[in-house]
Formats: C-alpha cells, structure tokens, sequence
C-alpha cells in the first residue's frame, strides 16, 4: 500500500476521534473524550457550547418536549433524569412567559450514553448478594430477599415453599 500522496486532514481526525476514544475507553474502562487531538500535524478542538437566541415559540416546544421526557423518565422509574427534565422544563417556561432570550445550548439527555453522568442501571451487571436456598438462583442487587442468618431466599412464595418442602417430611394430616 503506496501511503506518499496521503494527507492528513481536519475532516480524517475529526472522524477518528470517535474511534480513538472508544478504543481508549474499553482500554482504562471509563470514558475518555478529547477537548483537543492532534495527529499528523491536525488538531482539532471540541467546539465549546455558546449561546443560542431562542424565540418564544421554541422556547415553548422545548418547555413541552421536556414535560413528556420527565412524565416518560417517572414512570420508568428514573427520577434522576426526570428531575433534570423538570428542571429544563422550567427552565424553558420562564423563558418563554419572558418572551425568548439567550439560552446556552442543552442537549437532549436522552440521546446520551448516561444522560449527563445519570448511570443507566441496565448498563451494568447487578451485584450478586447472596443464593437462594430455594431455588438456587443468585439473589441480585435490587431484588426483595428474606434473611435468616444463614439462609436467603427471594421474597417469592415459590422460593419460600421449595426450601420448606426440601427440608420437610410430607405427610397427610391425621395419620401416623
């Protein structure tokens, strides 16, 4: 492969950015991002957020737009993004009973990997606490679990009556 009529471009570093800060990412097992990344004599800066006129009306879509996103987030049960978006919800009705303004950008945190740091609970395996002596599956991190002592099962009637029934003598009522 003839690499001499290869150029360096800001567009060539702009797309392997991205590349570059996945593969360091599994590396150190964090997010890395670049505000700034020379290669080849290129570099290339993260453009810094500025601020943005807002008219009235778009500043009401986007009072509307982060009502549903918390309406969405508390009913899936994560009330961390739900705050953020009541608080951009507000943030966004002020400005439109003002009449518009400035604004500094936002991102919608939806399309972001963990909604502005928020750790997504899926994205993570849950902590094994304990086995069940019922049904000798893990109890997990967020699961209802009975404790006695020694032994842990899921609050479940199935877990509960196979340990019972295992150390049970089955017997009919009245006979010997």
């Amino acid at each position: 492969m003839d690499l001499s009529n290869f150029k360096m471009t800001e567009e060539k570093v702009n797309n392997l950015k991205p590349v570059i800060e996945k593969i360091l990412s599994r590396q150190y097992g964090r997010e890395i991002k670049f505000i700034e990344l020379t290669i080849g004599g290129i570099t290339v800066k993260v453009k810094r957020r500025g601020l943005v006129d807002m008219n009235n009306m778009g500043a009401l879509e986007l009072s509307n737009f982060f009502i549903k996103v918390e309406m969405n987030m508390v009913l899936g049960g994560r009330s961390k993004i739900a705050e953020f978006a009541r608080k951009q919800h507000e943030r966004y009705w002020n400005l439109y009973l003002k009449g518009g303004g400035k604004v500094t950008e936002v991102e919608n945190p939806m399309v972001l990997k963990n909604g502005y740091g928020i750790a997504d609970p899926q994205e993570k395996e849950p902590e094994i606490i304990s086995m069940c002596d019922g049904c000798n599956d893990n109890i997990v991190e967020g699961q209802g679990m009975l404790d006695w002592g020694s032994v842990h099962l899921h609050d479940e009637s199935r877990c509960i009556a196979k340990y019972v029934r295992r150390d049970s003598i089955k017997k009919i009522a009245g006979e010997q």
